[in-house]
């Protein structure tokens, strides 16, 4: 079966999906999970993604609590007569609960928009500098909040697929830890506020509902 059969037989069953059906699917109580796949890599040692919890208020409106996670490794092997090998590691953790609220329905798609608060930390550590026993790990706290929008669509009344974009407004502070053999450092860095636009705040996700 090729995927041009697959889209076929998505779309004739998403036809089937009622304004009835979705009503009883998103009435106050029910509950879903979601799956982020905002940035997800296959690539070995490279995961950026996330899952959360969606839990309806009203048949427009839920209360959501999304976790992100991501991970990202490299490394060279050591060279013959060096100290130490080269290697990269970044991994953070992210906590946004928000709300979203329906702003329309035509058959079995939903355009929504909402808002949630933004708590992150991000680790970032590189070692065998010029391979050496050198390295720099900094640690990186964020605060704030983002505006949201996206389109969700029904290929069956149980299940969902959404595209959505957030624009975020983000504080940012930290410290850098610096290693060279012995002796250590450590800086605190500027704190700065950025509002982070672009295709980074574009996601997909996946959404399981269950009463």
């Amino acid at each position: 079966m090729n995927l041009r059969i697959i889209l076929i037989l998505l779309i004739t069953i998403s036809l089937n999906v009622t304004s009835a059906e979705l009503a009883d699917t998103l009435r106050m109580g029910n509950q879903s999970l979601m799956f982020n796949f905002a940035g997800a890599s296959i690539t070995p040692g490279n995961f950026k993604g996330g899952v959360g919890y969606q839990f309806f208020i009203n048949k427009s409106t839920a209360i959501r609590l999304p976790i992100g996670l991501s991970y990202w490794s490299s490394s060279l092997p050591k060279p013959d007569n060096t100290e130490s090998a080269y290697s990269e590691t970044n991994y953070s953790l992210s906590l946004t609960p928000g709300i979203r609220t329906d702003a329309a329905r035509g058959w079995n798609i939903i355009a929504y928009y909402g808002a949630e608060l933004i708590t992150s930390y991000e680790n970032r550590d590189t070692s065998g500098i010029n391979n050496k026993n050198q390295s720099i790990t900094s640690k990186i706290y964020q605060f704030g909040g983002a505006i949201f929008a996206g389109a969700e669509w029904f290929p069956v009344n149980s299940l969902s697929l959404s595209l959505e974009y957030s624009l975020s407004f983000v504080y940012s502070s930290g410290s850098t830890l610096y290693k060279f053999g012995t002796s250590e450092q450590t800086r605190d860095f500027p704190s700065t506020f950025d509002i982070k636009t672009g295709l980074g705040g574009l996601g997909f996700i996946l959404t399981f509902y269950f009463n």
